[in-house]
């Protein structure tokens, strides 16, 4: 359908209805819907507009049954979403669902289940509508919580299945034009808030963030919103009472962030990328805000900034271009997390093109010289699965398989020595190998990980080992790691005393990462046995005092301290995440008296099947 409208027409003028024409489909299964004459199944396909998880529009659905095998349903139908082009935001996205229906003989329905779905974007980076005709693949899963933020990338093969569909062409382009406000003021002192409206607001501004506002909530919001914009900590709230499919609101909202001071902190701007906020706006406010926040924290929070570009609409976009422009500007220490927080994204089939373009930008930008670096590490990893898939094929001889992993590890340290290479280390770029000492790697009892170690280029230090999970989530282990990070950082900003070790982790791939082995500490299960066996001890008898008096070589009041500063650390930052499933296996102390925690993969109290458990805390501790 094609209508003549003027060159550079936005989008906003044109009021009639939006609409779809659905062709057709082609699936890589074989439907029949009928035996012997009575439907026993048929396929549901369900289109609906989405803003991020928000529905736009009431789902408009076909059913669809065949009497013969088949794969290719044709519709050639026109599909009317009960709203016109005018209103529709930038943001929109049209979600198509296939459902499997199977009945009873009673025609009761027994199961009902999503077979295939694809999240198609209305519009492309420079907001324009995505008219014309269309082939997209579809993602072959159930929908899943992040679905809506996900768009497949078109990469078709022999057993793809499709969609075709088609919207409407027109001369022009159709550009939906995002609304701006400039050189708008507004005295912010002369706006007052009345005294019952101020109890209100203090009230919401206790309130966790899993509670909903209530009505009265969202009006004594509206109503002092110009004033609401000098408290930072309320204005995430102050944004959800928006209507972001109605143009006024648009205009206020553009209108409050021209007054604002942008003054929200690191925390505060990060809640503002989630998925819930996915129109521009708020977006390059939240990362306006970022820009004035400190180096140290954008480095601690960096994990979360890039898990904000899965949510972000168009692959250029402010926060990109933020995260890449700090990452080239300090590569070493923000830039080298952020190559590996990307690179270990690559492997998902959503964020592929999007990640590995922000990547080649990166190492563009930095110049060859820094990107060698990190292509080196790259290889190097590519080396420890190499050795890691020798350890654990068995399908090779034991005694065969140890002589292949010591050859295969003679290879590399010959191509090291020979290319004179010094390679990083992706948890800590400051740490450099020039060989792995093959005698002293280990696999595990329960084939879950592989001891690396490596030869130290600084003759002054032991030599590095690592710990690599080739099949193993080590996310919640990274990200608690990262928590008590910040909590430590904020202990250290208000000047408290605080003794708390910390270990380098980094997810290197999906199901993939290494964890750093911390030298010079010992499990407390190791210290409990090596005591045992030279002094004879009950539990009065204080076994770590006993250990730390043999093993550390500096003054008692010294150790002595490192052990209850760091414990009280430890046990404060366990009881706020509700980190469980704590033993003598999983605690460490090292040789200066600091005791530490290692595989935080169980938090809130739950276990790994997530099953409440109690906290552990043990009375060896005691060291009265």
């Amino acid at each position: 359908m094609i209508e003549t409208i003027s060159t550079n027409v936005n989008m906003r003028e044109i009021d009639r209805p939006f609409s779809i024409l659905l062709r057709g489909a082609h699936l890589n299964k074989i439907f029949k819907s009928y035996d012997n004459g009575n439907i026993l199944t048929y396929l549901i396909f369900k289109m609906q507009l989405f803003c991020g998880k928000k529905p736009f529009s009431k789902p408009k659905i076909i059913k669809w049954t065949t009497y013969n095998k088949d794969i290719n349903p044709i519709f050639n139908k026109r599909i009317y979403f009960e709203c016109n082009y005018s209103i529709i935001p930038n943001i929109c996205s049209i979600m198509f669902e296939i459902k499997f229906v199977k009945l009873r003989k009673n025609k009761e329905i027994k199961s009902n289940e999503t077979l295939f779905w694809n999240n198609f974007n209305l519009f492309d980076f420079s907001k324009r509508l995505r008219t014309g005709q269309h082939k997209i693949k579809l993602y072959e899963s159930s929908l899943i919580e992040d679905s809506y933020y996900r768009f497949l990338n078109n990469t078709f093969e022999d057993n793809t299945s499709i969609i075709y569909f088609e919207i409407d062409s027109f001369p022009t382009s159709i550009i939906n034009k995002v609304i701006h406000i400039t050189n708008y003021s507004l005295d912010i002192k002369s706006v007052i808030i009345n005294q019952n409206d101020n109890e209100k607001i203090n009230e919401i501004s206790l309130k966790t963030p899993s509670e909903e506002l209530n009505n009265y909530d969202k009006e004594v919001l509206w109503t002092n919103r110009y004033k609401i914009m000098e408290y930072p900590k309320i204005i995430t709230r102050l944004l959800s009472c928006f209507n972001y499919n109605e143009p006024r609101d648009l205009i206020e909202l553009e209108k409050l962030f021209e007054i604002s001071k942008k003054n929200l902190n690191t925390i505060q701007a990060i809640d503002l990328l989630n998925g819930y906020f996915t129109y521009d706006s708020i977006r390059n406010f939240a990362v306006e805000c970022l820009r004035k926040s400190p180096i140290e924290e954008i480095k601690i929070y960096l994990y979360q900034l890039i898990q904000g570009l899965k949510y972000e609409i168009d692959i250029d976009n402010e926060l990109a271009r933020f995260l890449i422009d700090i990452s080239v500007s300090y590569p070493f220490t923000i830039g080298h997390k952020f190559f590996w927080y990307l690179r270990s994204e690559m492997n998902n089939k959503f964020y592929k093109q999007k990640f590995g373009l922000y990547l080649d930008v990166f190492l563009n930008k930095i110049g060859e010289e820094i990107s060698k670096v990190f292509y080196e590490e790259d290889f190097l990893m590519k080396n420890i699965i190499k050795f890691t898939n020798i350890m654990k094929n068995n399908s090779i001889p034991k005694n065969k398989k140890k002589e292949l992993f010591k050859n295969s590890i003679n290879e590399f340290n010959d191509l090291l020595k020979t290319s004179n290479l010094e390679i990083s280390l992706p948890y800590d770029y400051k740490l450099k190998i020039n060989s792995i000492l093959k005698d002293q790697c280990l696999i595990k009892k329960d084939n879950s990980s592989l001891i690396f170690t490596f030869n130290n280029i600084d003759s002054l230090s032991k030599e590095i080992q690592l710990e690599f999970y080739p099949e193993k989530d080590i996310r919640t282990n990274m990200i608690t790691i990262q928590i008590f990070n910040a909590i430590r950082h904020l202990w250290i900003e208000n000047n408290l005393k605080v003794k708390m070790s910390l270990y380098n982790i980094i997810t290197t791939d999906y199901n993939q990462g290494l964890t750093e082995i911390i030298n010079n500490s010992e499990k407390l299960s190791v210290i409990m046995t090596t005591i045992s066996k030279k002094i004879h001890l009950f539990k009065k008898d204080n076994p770590v005092k006993n250990w730390l008096e043999l093993t550390c070589k500096i003054p008692s009041k010294e150790y002595l301290n490192n052990f209850l500063f760091s414990v009280c650390a430890y046990l404060i930052c366990n009881f706020v995440l509700g980190v469980n499933d704590r033993n003598n296996d999983n605690i460490k102390i090292t040789f200066n008296g600091e005791l530490f925690n290692i595989d935080l993969n169980n938090l809130f109290g739950l276990n790994e099947n997530n099953d409440l458990v109690k906290g552990v805390c043990n009375f060896e501790f005691s060291i009265n």
